[in-house]
């Protein structure tokens, strides 16, 4: 089976219940559609999971992104040192990421050693922006955000990375209309689209909305998962 899930923003518990509630196995694909980090307190540890798994593949969010740019300048400057440091002197000139939660990001990596920082930073800046997958014939577009402009006649190649990262779509729109394709998104948590619950959201188009606030409990936000070989939905 092939799951899709997104916006996990540390919080590894539900991440861990989640793959117990699937069954998740080495026969299954996982796709994790971006945000692993920030905002809540276990992203390393889900970091260090995936890395160590051949059978979950990451799409770069745009919280990645934040991170990747300042957590370089962060390493090489308190090379050899606890980043706990950093954290407790709460950086001016980090104040954009770290009021997106960033903060919570550099506290749970300053559990981790000197070698699992870089290399969970390595492995950020090699995430890919979108994927492509074909499911019991129907093509999935898995991207973060959104595709930004994007008509019929353009390839996804051409979409800008800020529009993959950071736009939210038409969410009963259509990008592509023959009847297979469907379009899945994380970024936007569902509670402020459609019905306003927190629940996977299907477009009247071709739209699938996956982000369901798992970060955000007080609203009543949960972790969801979609497979995408039965069309069923798995929440905790």
């Amino acid at each position: 089976m092939t799951y899709v899930m997104s916006d996990l923003h540390g919080m590894y518990e539900k991440y861990i219940q989640m793959l117990d509630v699937i069954g998740f196995s080495d026969e299954d694909t996982l796709i994790i559609n971006g945000d692993i980090c920030d905002r809540g307190p276990r992203a390393a540890e889900i970091y260090l999971d995936v890395m160590g798994r051949d059978n979950v593949e990451v799409i770069k969010g745009n919280h990645e992104v934040m991170a990747e740019i300042d957590l370089e300048r962060l390493f090489e400057e308190y090379r050899g040192y606890s980043i706990e440091v950093m954290y407790l002197l709460g950086r001016r000139d980090l104040w954009t990421w770290f009021s997106n939660g960033g903060d919570r990001t550099v506290k749970s990596l300053s559990y981790e050693t000197e070698e699992d920082r870089w290399r969970i930073l390595d492995f950020i800046k090699s995430l890919p922006l979108y994927k492509i997958v074909t499911v019991e014939d129907k093509r999935y577009v898995i991207v973060h955000g959104g595709l930004g402009s994007f008509t019929e006649d353009m390839n996804i190649e051409d979409v800008s990375p800020a529009d993959l990262l950071w736009t939210r779509p038409n969410f009963d729109g259509s990008y592509c209309d023959d009847g297979s394709t469907y379009l899945i998104v994380g970024h936007t948590p569902t509670m402020t689209i459609g019905s306003g619950k927190a629940e996977i959201y299907h477009g009247r188009g071709n739209v699938i909305a996956i982000d369901c606030g798992a970060v955000f409990e007080d609203r009543g936000g949960r972790l969801a998962c979609l497979c995408l070989d039965t069309g069923e939905e798995f929440y905790v």
